[in-house]
């Protein structure tokens, strides 16, 4: 039995035992009066049954009468998530940055507080999308449920069910209006986020012999202001979402590794995301950290691995040096032609909180056979201050944070304020709508029954 079926069989048991109370040879007129109310209650719910496919259309004239798009709502609604979203990772950024810099108090005081006000932005949209997915999603089902509750007799369930249907109604209809309402009430705001300006992206980094090349460092620059900072995983791999993103202008790039330093150039991509191979040529890895540097008239005839231990074959025309770059405290050993000569300079340079020792060895023009041997190592992992770029991209500025709270607090009124204040309008006219279905109004219904 259908949801439907059972409310027009408690639309006539209401009915039927409205007649037979109306019936009964007793001098009460309470029960002559509760006999009239049931039969009157039978005859809406049974209106109110046959009514439901017109219902059910009610919802899509309106909506298509009144523009409402559930599509372009959830576009909006997924516009503004990834909007927050951004903003709170640029926040972060700022905050740890001003931590870095000796202003931890303003960190945990101004910008604390701004991700507090984005953070309740940002929990209200999601409640308002799943609260509004559950409706429009659900609407038929939630229709019929609503007539069977307010078909059962005695009005038992019969304010339960009004409210179920008025809900439904109004905010399938209402809430993918929300857009144009806050539109119409929201003030310009004083910063604007772009989202089409920030690309997402996947860069991989590989060494001369396309092997990965892990921890190293990337900074990009706009009109030569630094825009980003990211470290590459130890796998040589960098993946970024839109809460970190690129720019997707052409721009140069600069990755580093220790003291070596590449300049490459990101041409904008045709859509939205990066996907790049990065190429260091002079460079070879040996294990993650740790690698090999050659200059560039070097050519590679052969490289082979075995575990620890890299044998390669260079050749140059002219006079070369290598220089091999290994954490403090790991054991190597470096063979060049088959002997372990000392190296001609040895120094320790400090890198992202690793330690390193370079050793520089010179070699005279022709073939050579070089093999480096890793004994010993322990694994490590560079510390970078990362700064992505969302934060260059919304403007944020770590020496003055009070414009973040500007900003916050108009998204704040715009995205929570506005928003509650809209839900609370439908859930007035969800109230009323609610009142007249349960019966607060039976004029209508007293014309059908004839009483």
């Amino acid at each position: 039995m259908d949801l439907l079926t059972l409310a027009f069989y408690l639309s006539v048991l209401s009915y039927c035992i409205g007649l037979l109370l109306r019936a009964l040879p007793l001098p009460f007129i309470a029960v002559k009066r509760l006999g009239r109310a049931l039969v009157i209650e039978g005859v809406f719910s049974c209106i109110l049954t046959f009514s439901y496919k017109i219902l059910v259309y009610l919802v899509d004239y309106f909506s298509s009468l009144l523009g409402a798009s559930w599509p372009a709502y959830s576009a909006w609604l997924a516009e503004k998530i990834s909007a927050l979203l951004m903003l709170i990772t640029g926040l972060k950024a700022v905050g740890i940055l001003l931590s870095k810099v000796g202003l931890g108090f303003i960190a945990q005081s101004l910008v604390s507080q701004v991700v507090s006000l984005v953070t309740t932005s940002l929990t209200t949209l999601i409640a308002t999308s799943i609260i509004s997915t559950i409706l429009y999603s659900n609407a038929a089902f939630l229709i019929a449920l609503g007539i069977v509750l307010h078909a059962i007799p005695f009005k038992l369930a019969r304010g339960v069910g009004a409210t179920v249907i008025a809900a439904v109604l109004v905010f399938t209809i209402g809430i993918p209006l929300m857009p144009s309402f806050i539109a119409t009430f929201s003030s310009a705001t004083a910063y604007t986020l772009a989202p089409e300006n920030i690309c997402t992206g996947t860069l991989r980094l590989i060494d001369a012999v396309n092997t990965p090349l892990g921890q190293a460092v990337i900074e990009g620059y706009v009109e030569d202001r630094l825009a980003y900072r990211y470290a590459f995983g130890s796998d040589g791999l960098l993946a970024l979402d839109k809460t970190q993103g690129l720019p997707c202008t052409r721009h140069n790039a600069i990755v580093s590794v220790v003291d070596a330093k590449y300049t490459v150039t990101l041409e904008s991509p045709q859509g939205d995301k990066y996907d790049l191979l990065i190429k260091l040529p002079n460079l070879l890895a040996v294990i993650t950290n740790r690698f090999v540097l050659l200059d560039s008239s070097v050519s590679i005839t052969s490289v082979s691995k075995e575990g620890n231990v890299m044998s390669l074959v260079v050749n140059s025309p002219r006079d070369f040096t290598i220089k091999t770059y290994f954490v403090e405290n790991d054991v190597f050993t470096v063979y060049i032609d088959g002997v372990a000569p000392l190296p001609d300079k040895t120094e320790t340079l400090g890198w992202c909180g690793v330690n390193y020792v370079v050793q520089v060895y010179s070699l005279a023009p022709g073939i050579h056979y070089i093999e480096i041997n890793l004994e010993q190592y322990t694994p490590v992992a560079i510390n970078v201050d990362v700064y992505p770029y969302i934060v260059s991209a919304l403007g944020l500025d770590i020496l003055a944070p009070e414009n973040a709270l500007l900003y916050s607090t108009q998204l704040f009124v715009e995205l929570t304020v506005l928003p509650l204040v809209y839900v609370a309008l439908l859930t007035t006219i969800t109230i009323n709508l609610a009142r007249l279905l349960g019966g607060a109004s039976t004029y209508i219904t007293k014309i059908v029954a004839g009483y």
